[in-house]
């Protein structure tokens, strides 16, 4: 996203509208299995995303929403300030975090935020180091076995326990061995260049996959029965009841996925765009009445000072001078904005144009190779 200018608003609705739906259907098939459900809990089913059932969707939509704003102050802020500003979340909470654990409080939405800024900085100026894959495979390595060393030392310091979980915790945000490790993988697989219509079409079942297995009902009933049962009737054997589970939820989470994605998510992207649109009507009209009102308020308050000025034998003529250059004054920067915009809108035109012209040149010379 780091070079979004824009947002889209059918996505962020979508995401939305996929994330209620499949917890709906989710809780009408618990209430058919025989579950019952309190006023509480059926809210909470129906409305994922606001209660944190699903809290990444939320997060995430807040994310994009925002994602060109941060880009704005990314590209603003040059590379001495942008890495002070790495730095400093590294300090707090990639160090003093690991002693202080849930002292340092912050949202998710500002971890997200610190994230996008790390994951920037990289993109931005380390672009040699992210593109040498030898060089990532070997940090990966490195991170790797120090993930392990650490994991496994964790079994056996209790007095250490708390500090070595979090310094590998997939949990902990800034954890100095998790979030590298993520950004080395990350770089290793972004090198490799490779075309697959099953993995493409895979990998857009992704989001759906997430939200059907990691659905509360799923996560908070299902599974951890499963994990009691397995325990309780052959110990031994635990290992390999987890990996039977693993398996059934990826293949389940596959098949589900590629019939919601084929049927209902279709009716979710053309009720987004719908959405979207009206949501943009209703802004414009907001604005433009807003506009309205403020003008005539000014218009108001001019005359209401000429009267005061009549009364207080004042220049009416010179007044009425000042109150309508005023009102002009107004119009000509609501003309300005407006003409601002349209120029904003050609440059991220010709910005889009650019990079879809390099990007093309780029995979014909691959393709020339």
């Amino acid at each position: 996203m780091i070079d979004s200018t824009k947002t889209k608003a059918d996505k962020a609705f979508n995401l939305l509208f996929d994330s209620a739906l499949i917890s709906i259907i989710m809780f009408f098939g618990f209430m058919i299995g025989g579950y019952s459900f309190n006023f509480e809990d059926g809210l909470r089913q129906f409305l994922p995303d606001i209660f944190e059932h699903n809290w990444f969707i939320g997060i995430y939509v807040l994310m994009y929403i925002v994602h060109p704003l941060l880009n704005k102050v990314i590209y603003s802020m040059g590379q001495k300030a942008h890495f002070t500003f790495c730095f400093i979340i590294f300090v707090f909470f990639g160090i003093l975090g690991l002693v202080l654990g849930d002292e340092i409080a912050v949202g998710n939405l500002a971890h997200f935020i610190m994230v996008y800024f790390v994951v920037a900085y990289m993109k931005l100026y380390c672009s040699d180091f992210a593109n040498d894959r030898k060089k990532n495979i070997k940090w990966f390595l490195i991170t790797l076995v120090i993930f392990f060393v650490v994991g496994f030392l964790d079994c056996f310091l209790p007095v250490w326990n708390s500090y070595l979980s979090r310094f590998v915790s997939m949990n902990y945000w800034f954890s100095p061995v998790f979030l590298p490790m993520l950004l080395f993988l990350f770089n290793i697989f972004k090198s490799c260049t490779f075309k697959s219509k099953i993995i493409n079409y895979l990998a857009s079942l992704s989001l759906f996959v997430y939200l059907i297995h990691e659905n509360i009902l799923i996560r908070g009933n299902i599974r951890p029965k499963f994990f009691e049962w397995a325990m309780g009737t052959n110990p031994d054997m635990y290992f390999w009841w987890v990996m039977l589970c693993t398996l059934i939820s990826f293949v389940g989470g596959i098949i589900l996925s590629i019939i919601y994605k084929e049927t209902l998510h279709r009716f979710t992207a053309f009720a987004s765009k719908k959405f979207a649109k009206g949501v943009f009507k209703l802004r414009d009209l907001s604005y433009a009445k807003f506009h309205k009102n403020k003008v005539q308020n000014i218009t108001k308050s001019f005359n209401e000072n000429d009267n005061i000025a009549v009364s207080n034998g004042l220049n009416l003529p010179q007044e009425k001078i000042i109150s309508q250059k005023m009102i002009d004054k107004n119009n000509s920067t609501q003309k300005s904005v407006d003409e601002k915009s349209s120029k904003e809108k050609d440059a991220n035109k010709l910005y889009l144009d650019i990079k879809t012209h390099i990007s093309q040149n780029k995979h014909k010379q691959a393709d020339k190779k």
